[in-house]
Order: C-alpha cells, then sequence, then structure tokens
C-alpha cells in the first residue's frame, strides 16, 4: 500500500511539472511522505524538529528510521529549511556534510485585533493551545493548577487542541476535580474562532512545553498581545530575542511545576495586563512577520535557480 502511494504520488508531481511552469517544489517535511524524485526542479524542504530523538514513543517508527528518511530527504533537497536555529544546529551537529544546503527562516504569526478587544477576562485566565503529547507537559501543568488552587486561589485554565478533552480521564483524582468545578476546562480541537477569543481572554499563556523546534504559540500569543510564561527552551529564547519581547515574558525552568504555579500566582496577584500593556506585545510581533517570512523564502529559492 505504501509503495503504492509512493508511486501515486511522485507521478501526480510529475505531472503538476510538466503541466505548470514549476520551476521550484517546496515541501513542508511530513513523517512518511515519499522523498521526491531525483529529475525534479530544485526542491526546498522544510523542517520541524527532530522530536522522536528526544520523545521516542511519540512515533511509531524508532528514532534511526526516522533519521534514515530525513537523511534521504536532504541529500535530496536542494535547500533545508530549518525553522529554528536549535533546529538547524541540531542538524549540522548530525549532518555536518549538509551544512551548505540548511537556511533558519523562523515561522511568525499574525492577530486582527482591535483595541476593545485587548481587554482580558475580568478573572484571572490562563490559556494553553497544544495538542496532548509527551513533550507538550500537560502533566506539569495541571500539577502547577493544583498548586495554584490549593493555595485558594481563583482563576481558569483553558485548554484547546487534540486530546484536551479526554485530559481529566488520565488526571490524579485532586485535578479531575479541577475539570470538575470547571477550574480547568479541556475544549478539545476546536475552531478558530474559540482559539482567537482564548488568546484575547487569557492574562497569560501558558507553555510548558519540555521540547519544541520552535513554539508557535508563543508567536500567536504576542500576536495577540497576551503576556505569556514558558519554559526554558533555547527554541523559545530565540522568539524572545527576536521580537524584543522579554519584558512580557517570564520564564520558568523546563519541567518544574512549582516554578510554573509560582509564576501563575505572581500573573494572578499582579491582576489583568492593562489595555496599553497588550497594544505594546501585539506591536512586537510586527518585527519578525508571515511577510518576513515569504521575503526570506523567496530570495532562497530565487538564488537555488
Amino acid at each position: 500500500m505504501r509503495r503504492a502511494f509512493d508511486t501515486l504520488h511522485r507521478s501526480r508531481v510529475k505531472e503538476l511539472t510538466r503541466g505548470i511552469d514549476v520551476d521550484h517544489v517546496f515541501y513542508p517535511w511530513f513523517l512518511g511522505e515519499p522523498v521526491p524524485a531525483t529529475n525534479m526542479t530544485p526542491c526546498t524542504m522544510l523542517v520541524l524538529d527532530r522530536n522522536w530523538t528526544r520523545f521516542p514513543n511519540n512515533f511509531a517508527q524508532p528514532p534511526r528510521e526516522l533519521d534514515s528518511l530525513l537523511n534521504e530527504w536532504m541529500l535530496r533537497a536542494t535547500n533545508v529549511i530549518a525553522i529554528s536555529r536549535e533546529v538547524a544546529t541540531d542538524i549540522k551537529s548530525n549532518w555536518p556534510g549538509l551544512t551548505g544546503k540548511i537556511t533558519v527562516i523562523p515561522l511568525a504569526a499574525s492577530a486582527e485585533t482591535s483595541p476593545a478587544q485587548l481587554s482580558p477576562s475580568d478573572e484571572a485566565c490562563f490559556y494553553y493551545p497544544a495538542t496532548v503529547s509527551l513533550h507538550k507537559g500537560h502533566a506539569k501543568l495541571l500539577q502547577a493548577a493544583e498548586i495554584v488552587a490549593e493555595r485558594g486561589l481563583h482563576f481558569k485554565l483553558l485548554l484547546t487542541g487534540h486530546g484536551t478533552d479526554t485530559l481529566a480521564g488520565k488526571a490524579s483524582a485532586a485535578q479531575v476535580k479541577l475539570f470538575e468545578t470547571g477550574i480547568v476546562q479541556g475544549l478539545g480541537y476546536t475552531d478558530l474562532q474559540t482559539v482567537e477569543r482564548c488568546y484575547l481572554r487569557a492574562w497569560a499563556v501558558l507553555l510548558p512545553s519540555l521540547y519544541e523546534g520552535f513554539g508557535l504559540p508563543l508567536a500567536e500569543s504576542i500576536a495577540h498581545g497576551t503576556p505569556v510564561i514558558c519554559s526554558d527552551l533555547a527554541a523559545y529564547r530565540e522568539q524572545i530575542d527576536r521580537l524584543q519581547v522579554s519584558d512580557f515574558i517570564k520564564i520558568v525552568a523546563t519541567g518544574d511545576s512549582v516554578a510554573l504555579a509560582d509564576a501563575m500566582v505572581n500573573r494572578i496577584v499582579d491582576g489583568p495586563p492593562t489595555p496599553e500593556e497588550r497594544a505594546c506585545v501585539a506591536r512586537a510581533a510586527g518585527r519578525w512577520t508571515w511577510r518576513d517570512v515569504a521575503v526570506a523564502c523567496n530570495t532562497l529559492l530565487c538564488g537555488s535557480n
């Protein structure tokens, strides 16, 4: 079945290159996607991370097999785009011979917000948008929420993403109570409008990930004018430096639920960010936009002709 799919896929790509004036093929690399044929026009691929080396249980295939597939892709590609310096460094350290192919082009985020929308919820509210997965740190986040609740503080924690609607089934008895009382709300995979409302309602976005190749929710938070409490990850620090938003980001030790809880408590005590503060945060997103990403990609592609 896999072989048949690969054959059909490659045939379709060849058909497109004949029927349209194609001068590049740009692949956002997916696990299991067939490697393009050797006679294709210049091929550029996008590498998000090597998550399987840190959290192999997230994948059906063993790390060695996935690295072999990545290697095959990179050997065939004309250009390899890494979405952060962290990812580029990881690739270069394992495939030093391919260093010349690798270019860092970070992702970006945008949001259409009006001044009226920049007023958060009256009640302390935190938000985390992420599919439930081992490296996303949901277990540490629930521990932190439990600690904050035990201290008698009132707040809401909104979760969106695949698996968040069934997360209570894997939680401890004390954490299940947080779901039952509505303190923690797992909304599951939801629509864009709900995600937008959650970003705007939050006093802070919580990013307790244990590993990220980039961490798009941080950029999205800034675009929505929402302060962030995040793990101490190199990929997050890159974004903070690029957007110059260190004043609006609280970094806590990765995997430390107590430190995360302390940061949540401080945010509750300090109160919600003011509309002026949120407007300042949102403006910082303009320091690296999707237009910048497009220009960087276009420059790379044109240079590979």
